[in-house]
C-alpha cells in the first residue's frame, strides 16, 4: 500500500551538487504520502531535499503544451511526452525562461534530429 511505501522510506540520496533536474527526478511520481513521509521521517539531507522539491520544483512546467510542440513539427505521440519532459527539465536548470526560448530549443532539437 502507499502508507506502507511511504513509511519503508528508500528516499533518495540528496546530492545538491547535481542539475535541479537531476536532484528532482527521483522525487517526481512519489505520492503527498511519500513526500510527507520523507520530511517527517527522512534524515536532515532528505527533509531538506524533499522540501525543496515541494516547495520549489514540484510545480515547474514547461510554457508550451503538447498542442504546441506537434504545431512546431514534434510528430504526435510519445515524442511529445518526451519534448515536453525536457523543456521542463531545462526550465528547471534554468536553461529557458520564456516561452520563445523553449520554442527555440524545440527547433534546435528538430534540426539536428534532421541532420
Amino acid at each position: 500500500s502507499r502508507i506502507e511505501r511511504a513509511l519503508a522510506g528508500g528516499f533518495p540520496a540528496p546530492d545538491s551538487s547535481r542539475p535541479p533536474s537531476e536532484r528532482a527526478r527521483p522525487w517526481r511520481g512519489r505520492s503527498d504520502l511519500e513526500l510527507a513521509a520523507a520530511m517527517l521521517l527522512g534524515d536532515a539531507a532528505v527533509q531538506r531535499e524533499a522540501a525543496w522539491f515541494v516547495a520549489e520544483a514540484r510545480a515547474v512546467r514547461p510554457a508550451l503544451r503538447g498542442e504546441d510542440v506537434t504545431a512546431l513539427g514534434v510528430p504526435p505521440g510519445p515524442e511529445v511526452a518526451r519534448v515536453l519532459s525536457a523543456l521542463r527539465d531545462a526550465r528547471l536548470d534554468g536553461a529557458v525562461v520564456e516561452r520563445d526560448d523553449e520554442q527555440a530549443l524545440v527547433r534546435h532539437w528538430l534540426r539536428r534530429k534532421e541532420a
